[in-house]
């Protein structure tokens, strides 16, 4: 799928400028369609030995999975499990920003609204900032303001 791939050089390209290891930024991968994957997480690991080497070679096996669906909310409630695993460990960094990037088609259609999951993330007890780029559908600005 085009728009996939798009999103996966956009990741790429992103993280070309920052240091993936373990005193520095940690990373999982979350896929959802209907159903949510973690494709990998280098956020509760307590190992060193994930850098970005590693990431390039784990995140090329990452595929588009095909299906008409789109769990945003079973997404961030993921998001939100990888902190609190992360919390749990002890290797939550509270001098760090956690920062979530939700790439999509820009329209949910299953697992419920997830603005109301989004704004768990962005509140207190996370403090998660959400970056969210659509690729892939084109909406009118009423769109977004609906709801």
């Amino acid at each position: 799928d085009t728009g996939f791939f798009t999103e996966k050089e956009f990741i790429k390209s992103l993280l070309s400028e920052i240091s993936i290891q373990w005193r520095a930024s940690r990373i999982s991968v979350v896929t959802f369609g209907e159903i949510v994957r973690e494709e990998f997480d280098y956020i509760a690991i307590s190992t060193s030995d994930k850098d970005k080497c590693t990431f390039t070679t784990d995140f090329a096996r990452v595929n588009h999975r095909k299906g008409g669906a789109t769990n945003m909310a079973g997404a961030f409630k993921r998001a939100k499990t990888i902190i609190d695993d992360a919390k749990a460990m002890g290797s939550k960094r509270s001098n760090v920003n956690t920062v979530v990037f939700l790439l999509t088609d820009g329209y949910w259609n299953t697992g419920g609204d997830p603005r109301y999951v989004a704004a768990e993330l962005t509140g207190p007890s996370y403090d998660a900032e959400i970056f969210a780029i659509a690729v892939g559908y084109w909406f009118s600005k009423s769109y977004f303001e609906s709801g």
